[in-house]
């Protein structure tokens, strides 16, 4: 069978190339996983929408220099939204984006992941559905909350969402329900922690299952 890598010593830590302040990324990865019985590592970086693709070539040309010193084999996933774009205009920009970033870098994968469902969606499409799941009473309390509350400063009725290009729907009602959890958090935290989201869930879900074989395919 293939030979399982081994855990490396630690004058061979030592020798292993090290990011300098010039090269290493500008950001740094939200969670860092390993997988079971393995040295692989899972990097999780969030660049927070198109307009940090700057960002997002500083960490392919990080990781980019890396792969292939020493024995090392990165593979790069990117998972971004379709929105109301589509999927085709989504891979599009990835290529117009970041291919002369990534075509140098030589990584062992790279593969590409969008969030949709009949070509157009987002995260959120998949999340709040598991979250309200056995939760309905709580989301359909929030949610009047949200769609009757009006102010002069932060108008959310129907009428003046339609003015309003900073308010969504979706992301209002998980940051609404996620202060219940962890009160002062962000949206990704909530995402991330919820108890709302259980392993049960998740193993019956068919996006949650795409996504999980998503990255297991990226792992060399």
């Amino acid at each position: 069978g293939k030979e399982r890598k081994q855990t490396p010593t630690p004058t061979e830590l030592k020798e292993m190339p090290k990011f300098t302040i010039a090269d290493r990324p500008s950001k740094l990865p939200k969670r860092i996983l390993q997988k079971e019985n393995s040295t692989d590592l899972l990097l999780l970086f969030t660049l927070g929408g198109d307009s940090q693709n700057e960002v997002g070539k500083n960490i392919i040309e990080a990781f980019g220099a890396l792969n292939g010193r020493n024995g090392i084999e990165i593979s790069l996933g990117i998972i971004l939204d379709a929105d109301n774009k589509g999927v085709k205009s989504r891979i599009d920009f990835i290529q117009e984006t970041y291919s002369e970033t990534i075509k140098p870098c030589k990584f062992a994968k790279f593969e590409t992941y969008i969030f949709h469902e009949n070509d157009k969606g987002k995260l959120e499409d998949i999340v709040l559905p598991l979250m309200e799941e056995n939760n309905e009473d709580l989301f359909a309390k929030t949610k009047i909350f949200l769609e009757n509350y009006t102010n002069p400063i932060f108008p959310t009725n129907s009428k003046a969402k339609e003015q309003r290009q900073d308010f969504d729907k979706q992301k209002s009602l998980i940051g609404a329900i996620g202060q219940l959890h962890k009160s002062g958090r962000s949206n990704e935290v909530h995402i991330t922690d919820t108890p709302l989201i259980t392993k049960e869930k998740i193993e019956r879900n068919i996006k949650c299952q795409e996504i999980i074989k998503f990255i297991e395919g990226l792992m060399v």
